[in-house]
């Protein structure tokens, strides 16, 4: 579930020193950035996807 908890965990799991919550139909840049952690959900606030980067 996306929530300030969860990427809490995430970063903490992770190692990542920056988060990027991605909402439903949105539209992101392509750059890569190490150290980030993009997280994708959807309408019911599921995580649908995990990237580094």
């Amino acid at each position: 579930m996306a929530s300030t908890a969860s990427g809490v965990e995430l970063m903490r799991l992770t190692g990542a020193r920056s988060l990027r919550w991605v909402p439903p139909r949105t539209i992101v840049t392509a750059e890569f950035r190490p150290g980030r952690l993009t997280v994708d959900y959807d309408d019911t606030m599921a995580i649908t996807r995990i990237a580094c980067g």
